[in-house]
């Protein structure tokens, strides 16, 4: 079950008070969340970019150790928005890993780097061309960019689409035409019927048998 903890606190208490949870409660947490990593109490004598360093360092030790999933969450830069060439409307355009507030550790440090990118607030700016796609912006859609992934093999460098479901409060995604919400996509491929395991080696009715075969 979720446990919310909303005061100012820095990187060693929020570790240390989830580690007193599983203590006092005697349950096993799966993940820890920091939101977000500007808004922690800043520790003496570091600058920016060795304070982000250390919350960064202090979470990957913390993760293994634990066996947690932690997730922090980080604000980008000041991006300067771009000009729709259609419409000549303004838009912000999709960060990336180098526009993270303290980004340069954050790249060398993070284990896995996800950017969660929406174009458009509002429904009047659906006419706004997205340049990934060459088409217009959908108010409801969300597009999740996958930029690190550590160690090798747990995931791929990657950008997809969802969108969200007002009325489920649910994302889904949209394959050839279909919509999937959250595990339905892969609970049909696993109720398909699968081909058997034991298949001939030898193409029976293409093997000429000696005339005083039994067969």
């Amino acid at each position: 079950f979720p446990v919310t903890i909303e005061e100012v606190l820095s990187i060693r208490d929020i570790l240390e008070s989830a580690i007193k949870v599983e203590s006092e409660l005697g349950i096993k947490l799966d993940s820890v969340g920091i939101d977000n990593a500007t808004n922690l109490k800043k520790e003496l004598g570091m600058d920016k970019a060795e304070f982000m360093n250390y919350v960064q360092n202090a979470c990957n030790r913390t993760a293994v150790k634990r066996d947690w999933h932690i997730f922090t969450l980080f604000h980008v830069n000041k991006i300067e928005a771009v000009e729709c060439k259609m419409t000549k409307k303004k838009f912000m355009p999709m960060p990336t890993h180098f526009d993270i507030s303290g980004g340069q550790q954050i790249n060398f440090t993070g284990y896995q780097l996800i950017g969660v990118y929406r174009g458009i607030k509002s429904k009047e700016d659906e006419d706004i061309i997205n340049p990934l796609t060459g088409s217009n912006f959908i108010l409801n859609e969300a597009w999740i960019n996958v930029t690190k992934t550590k160690p090798k093999g747990v995931g791929e460098i990657s950008i997809f689409q969802i969108f969200f479901d007002r009325n489920r409060n649910q994302y889904y995604e949209v394959f050839q035409g279909q919509k999937y919400y959250c595990g339905e996509f892969e609970a049909k491929q696993k109720n398909k019927s699968k081909p058997s395991a034991i298949q001939p080696n030898v193409m029976f009715d293409k093997v000429e048998l000696p005339e005083d075969s039994p067969f």
